[in-house]
């Protein structure tokens, strides 16, 4: 992969040199996606090709004398620093508040995002197969109708500011979903790049199993082992607690909740229900070591 601080720096260099801006940030990412797609007559067809592509990007914000602010999203390999510099010019707006930069987080303790086996620029010939046994080890079971894919995503990541913060992160990702008797579901969704088969393969039969009983005019009682998180749950935990959690929403008045509720600590769900948010946790797929603004993951 092109190195995004390599990518980062002459920008960075133009902007230091100006003496018109007050201060600014600057995030670069450079990632390789693959994708392989299959249904149930084959693998990698016209419709669900096999694919693997490369990105880069850089966004900026930049403010200047006279209280204006530039916000922009680039190609680094079709714009040069001059002309973002230009274009950052020349489409800025006012604003009442300053650009925020982030507090120096050079010390903190990230997450790990990647396992060790690290960047893979073959990864498409590795899901291939396993893409080529799921599709065979789904219709083994009976299903019907069936669609599914697997994906492996791997990214370098950069921020720096004109306060002199600089942070790098790399993560991957891989996730396998399938769509069986018309029912979209997801088999895996981690930071190992790329999960071990075995994982995605020994979650199939039960699945296979569901979606057939969802399908039967009656459910016949058996005791089985189930998620606490169905989709339902999780729909139901959205609508009626997650969503009413956002920050713009409490302070608008739009959400169920105060800040009053907030600050007394009040009991929203049953005591044997706790909630928690921690983006700080090792190869987890809701964990990051910060935005594309410099702000660290947090735990709370």
């Amino acid at each position: 992969l092109v190195q995004p601080k390599s990518l980062s720096e002459p920008y960075a260099r133009l902007l230091e040199k100006d003496a018109s801006i007050v201060r600014w940030r600057l995030f670069a990412t450079s990632s390789q996606e693959s994708t392989v797609g299959f249904v149930k007559k084959s693998v990698a067809d016209i419709y669900n090709p096999a694919s693997q592509k490369n990105s880069l990007g850089l966004s900026s914000a930049i403010e200047f004398e006279g209280s204006t602010i530039s916000y922009g999203n680039l190609n680094p390999t079709q714009t040069s620093p001059e002309d973002m510099l230009s274009l950052a010019r020349s489409t800025s707006v006012d604003s009442t508040e300053p650009l925020v930069l982030p507090p120096a987080a050079e010390g903190s303790q990230f997450p790990q995002l990647v396992s060790d086996s690290g960047y893979d620029p073959d990864m498409l010939s590795k899901l291939l197969p396993q893409a080529t046994e799921l599709r065979e080890l789904l219709i083994s079971h009976g299903v019907s109708a069936l669609e599914g894919a697997l994906d492996a995503n791997y990214s370098e990541d950069t921020y720096s500011d004109s306060n002199g913060l600089s942070l790098r992160e790399i993560a991957a990702s891989y996730g396998a979903i399938c769509e069986i008797e018309g029912r979209l579901y997801t088999v895996q969704n981690s930071r190992v790049y790329p999960e071990p088969f075995e994982i995605v393969r020994s979650r199939i039969p039960e699945l296979c199993q569901l979606a057939k009983a969802l399908d039967a005019d009656k459910v016949q009682p058996a005791e089985a082992r189930l998620p606490i998180f169905t989709p339902g749950g999780m729909a139901f935990l959205n609508t009626y607690l997650l969503s009413h959690l956002s920050g713009t929403s409490v302070v608008s008045g739009s959400s169920r909740f105060t800040l009053d509720d907030f600050k007394s600590g009040l009991q929203v769900a049953h005591k044997s229900l706790s909630l928690s948010f921690d983006q700080t946790r090792d190869m987890e797929r809701s964990s990051f070591a910060f935005t594309p603004e410099g702000i660290t993951g947090q735990k709370f």
